[in-house]
């Protein structure tokens, strides 16, 4: 628990912070919350993560101008971008306003994992490996928020950061551990994916490592769940979007486009349910070879029209026979 570390006497109360924050442009910018939130007692430690987080987010900003302002040979007033967040932050240290947020979200709502994913984080960024690894383990321990976006695989980047620290420390029996509870839980890390697969090949995994590679050839991006929270204001729920033809085929099924895929709905299925076409696997390519058309045509029997079953496929080609 890392509420050893929280001091309350050091900063002004967290209602003082955010009506600090929201009067600032800024900061708003960054996504600092604003103060009606927090008469609500159950909103009151999400907030203080969102404002923590905001702080967390400038000081990387803060970061990646200075160094541009340094390779540029500018002063901090010289650079306006660089000057506005000092003006904003007033002498304050964003990631120690950060940390102490986190911790009085803590003592708002001890079960908050997220809060503890951060101060992992801000650990992790001072060197701090060993409260690092205390705060993962805090998450671990806990649930994620009830309404946390699944996206933040908030468990998957815990285990993952968790490999990192311990790959660092060669301890490689605790790092492959948590590496393989990490992708049981999410396949890929983009493009700091091939991390675990040099780790593999240093440890002489070949066919393991191999495979780890061949997932970097795909590409993916890794969100960072410190900056996917809970939201303060749970998300109404929308109307299921409107399913429109955009091409007819000649076997009289309707081609839709519908969340990233194509379906080809048969005539007696018209019109389908979003759940039907949730329901519908992707066509797989023909296992044969597929014959070669004049100038190159590619015939495929994925192309094969159905009067009984709506087809799913990535691309409007798979359902169109090209004729040589």
């Amino acid at each position: 628990m890392q509420l050893e570390y929280y001091d309350a006497a050091a900063f002004p109360p967290l209602e003082q912070l955010v009506a600090q924050a929201h009067a600032k442009p800024l900061l708003r910018a960054c996504r600092a919350p604003g103060p009606e939130y927090l008469p609500d007692p159950d909103k009151a430690a999400l907030v203080a993560l969102h404002l923590g987080t905001t702080y967390y987010r400038l000081a990387l900003i803060e970061d990646v101008l200075t160094f541009f302002a340094a390779r540029a040979r500018l002063r901090a007033d010289e650079f306006a971008p660089l000057a506005l967040i000092r003006e904003t932050l007033e002498g304050q240290d964003p990631r120690a306003t950060a940390n102490h947020l986190c911790l009085q979200a803590i003592v708002l709502n001890p079960v908050l994992a997220e809060a503890h994913y951060v101060l992992a984080r801000l650990a992790q960024a001072r060197g701090e490996a060993n409260r690092a690894l205390e705060c993962f383990n805090d998450v671990l321990r806990r649930s994620p928020h009830p309404q946390s976006p699944p996206e933040a695989f908030l468990h998957a980047n815990a285990y993952w950061e968790r490999a990192t620290i311990f790959e660092d420390r060669d301890q490689n029996a605790l790092a492959l551990a948590d590496y393989c509870a990490a992708l049981a839980r999410l396949p890929s890390f983009g493009a700091h994916h091939v991390r675990v697969a040099q780790f593999l090949r240093r440890l002489g995994l070949l066919e393991e490592a191999a495979e780890q590679f061949r997932r970097c050839m795909v590409y993916s991006q890794r969100h960072f769940p410190e900056f996917i929270l809970p939201p303060l204001v749970p998300p109404t729920v929308s109307a299921a979007p409107s399913i429109e033809v955009i091409h007819e085929l000649r076997e009289g099924e309707r081609v839709v486009f519908w969340q990233g895929s194509y379906f080809a709905i048969p005539a007696l299925l018209w019109p389908a349910t979003p759940e039907q076409l949730s329901q519908t696997a992707v066509v797989p390519p023909s296992p044969m070879a597929p014959n070669q058309g004049r100038n190159g045509a590619q015939l495929s029997t994925i192309g094969r029209s159905s009067q009984t079953k709506i087809r799913r496929a990535t691309s409007i080609a798979a359902f169109v026979v090209v004729r040589p």
